[in-house]
């Protein structure tokens, strides 16, 4: 029965230490999927209208401008996967700011972040009703 007892506590003590391992080497797979954050615009008080949009990282300062032909039934994309290098494991704040007729219209505070693969909004509107 001793031996017993002394071969679990070995076991035991084994299995805590293998658990403790580094998954640091371990393969990270990826999805093809394009991933973006992007805002809807609706149009309540007015007419729907022609504007400038882009994105400002607040730390950085970067100024981020995405095709003008990308609005798709009123929305607007805030950042792309494009941008997931330079956000991998951590979170910043971007302005997503909209300007029409040299007026700014609106600006609207995102806080984004990225994993291995892929960024994701972590606080921020998905609609604006104007």
């Amino acid at each position: 029965m001793r031996a017993f007892l002394n071969l679990f506590t070995l076991l035991l003590f084994f299995g805590v230490f293998v658990s403790c391992k580094d998954n640091a080497d371990q393969e990270i797979f990826c999805t093809d999927e394009y991933k973006m954050v992007s805002v809807r615009v609706e149009f309540e008080s007015m007419p729907p209208l022609v504007f400038d949009y882009f994105t400002v990282n607040l730390f950085s300062g970067d100024t981020i401008r995405y095709d003008e032909n990308l609005p798709l039934e009123n929305t607007y994309v805030v950042l792309t996967d494009d941008y997931q290098p330079e956000l991998e494991n951590k979170l910043e704040e971007f302005v997503f700011i909209v300007i029409h007729e040299d007026t700014l219209l609106f600006n609207e505070t995102y806080v984004i972040g990225a994993d291995e693969c892929h960024i994701y909004k972590e606080e921020g509107k998905s609609l604006i009703e104007l």
